[in-house]
C-alpha cells in the first residue's frame, strides 16, 4: 500500500533543488543513460509535478528561452510567485524549482499558460 506524502511547498521546493543538484553531480560522473542517473531525473521530475498540482497559487510554469536554446527544446522554469528562504541556506531566496520540458508538462496535462515568449505550439 502507497501512501502520498503530504509535505509544504518549502519542503518540495527544498527536495526538488537537492535532487536536482545530485542529479547534476551524476551526469558528470556517471554515463546519462545509467539508471541512477535516470531515477534522479525522474524523483526530480515527479516532485515538479506534485509541486504544480498541489501549490498551483503559489508556483507556474514560465518560458525560459535561454534554457531552451541550450536544451534544444521548450523548456519552462517553475516560478515562484514568492521566493522562499530555505532552511540552513543563507546564500539566497529560491525564485524558481528548477526547469521542466514543455513536454512532460503536457504529458501531465499542465500545459503552460499564454506566455508572449512561449515558443508557437
Amino acid at each position: 500500500m502507497s501512501q502520498s506524502l503530504s509535505l509544504s511547498c518549502e519542503e518540495l521546493v527544498l527536495r526538488i533543488i537537492t535532487t536536482n543538484r545530485v542529479w547534476h553531480d551524476f551526469q558528470e560522473l556517471l554515463d546519462p543513460n545509467d539508471p541512477i542517473v535516470k531515477a534522479q531525473r525522474e524523483i526530480k521530475n515527479r516532485l515538479q509535478r506534485k509541486l504544480l498540482t498541489e501549490f498551483p497559487d503559489r508556483v507556474s510554469p514560465v518560458f525560459d528561452r535561454a534554457e531552451s536554446e541550450t536544451a534544444g527544446e521548450p523548456i519552462y522554469s517553475l516560478k515562484l510567485r514568492e521566493p522562499i528562504q530555505l532552511l540552513g541556506d543563507d546564500l539566497h531566496p529560491y525564485d524558481h524549482a528548477a526547469h521542466v520540458p514543455q513536454r512532460l508538462l503536457k504529458a501531465w496535462g499542465l500545459v503552460p499558460p499564454d506566455n508572449s515568449s512561449a515558443p508557437p505550439a
